[in-house]
């Protein structure tokens, strides 16, 4: 399956996308289905991964996060979960995306930085749990896309287009879960935890073919994998003042070539994003 790409920047076999480009209020728009997300505590209006995009700050001792309400379309076999974030510190255990709560029956499954590395981690009633590690560092206060991919074959994680971490043999994906999608934190079944602090842009849940990616070689040294898609993003945190009254647009998802040109970090976009959206199957 060959996935295109929308003027949005969102790929065509989307089945949610949220942009992260909402510059007010507490609700998290999502463009293919109209099925909205909630922010919680977090701050609005600063500079996205795109030159022309915004994204929400988390900061974990505020308790930011954002809820995504479950709905039964969501609850793939088959798909691939795909998130721009640039996180402040990489030295603790702190989650990305949380499907689910730990320990539910099926469908569980997350994404999380842990001492530096980018791990994932799932569990369903049949075939138990898997945790994976990948042995690429995250780098600070830089933007990375990371990309899970679920299956029949299995999961694949990548960071920056470099396939990192794998398991073959678990093939839970999200099929029979029930619960929310957490993005920036974790639920442990008894509270939200584990808060990221830095900023997330364009979540988004595709049903495109999930393998593309080559399979993980033992041979190879992880500081010499090049990424295949875009290279981390080398701008620290923004600290500007929060927009309130803009929205912004997209040109193109930045999912083959590596960014040549600097991102500014000293104000939010303000640049208008049409509101019709085109999704082809």
């Amino acid at each position: 399956t060959t996935t295109t790409t929308t003027t949005e920047g969102r790929p065509e076999a989307a089945v949610a996308a949220w942009l992260l480009d909402d510059t007010a209020g507490s609700i998290a728009f999502e463009s293919v289905a109209r099925h909205s997300a909630e922010y919680r505590n977090v701050l609005l209006g600063f500079q996205g991964a795109y030159a022309s995009s915004s994204a929400p700050l988390f900061v974990d001792a505020t308790r930011s996060y954002v809820s995504i309400p479950w709905a039964d379309y969501l609850g793939l076999a088959e798909g691939t979960m795909t998130l721009w974030f640039s996180a402040t510190r990489v030295d603790r255990t702190q989650y990305l995306i949380m499907v689910g709560k730990q320990n539910d029956a099926n469908g569980v499954l997350s994404v999380l930085i842990m001492n530096g590395f980018l791990c994932a981690q799932g569990h369903n009633e049949r075939e138990g749990s898997f945790f994976v590690a990948s042995n690429v560092q995250v780098t600070p206060n830089d933007w990375h896309m990371l990309k899970l991919q679920f299956g029949a074959n299995g999961i694949r994680l990548s960071l920056d287009g470099a396939l990192v971490a794998s398991e073959p043999t678990y093939h839970g994906g999200m099929l029979g879960n029930e619960h929310n999608i957490l993005l920036g934190a974790e639920d442990d079944g008894f509270a939200v935890l584990s808060f990221f602090t830095g900023l997330l842009d364009d979540f988004i849940i595709t049903t495109a073919d999930p393998f593309e990616l080559p399979p993980v070689t033992t041979t190879a040294a992880p500081t010499t994998v090049a990424p295949t898609t875009t290279a981390a993003r080398t701008t620290p945190l923004p600290t500007t003042t929060i927009a309130t009254t803009t929205t912004v647009g997209r040109t193109a998802a930045p999912t083959t070539t590596a960014a040549t040109t600097t991102r500014a970090t000293t104000t939010p976009a303000t640049t208008t994003r049409a509101t019709t959206t085109t999704t082809t199957t």
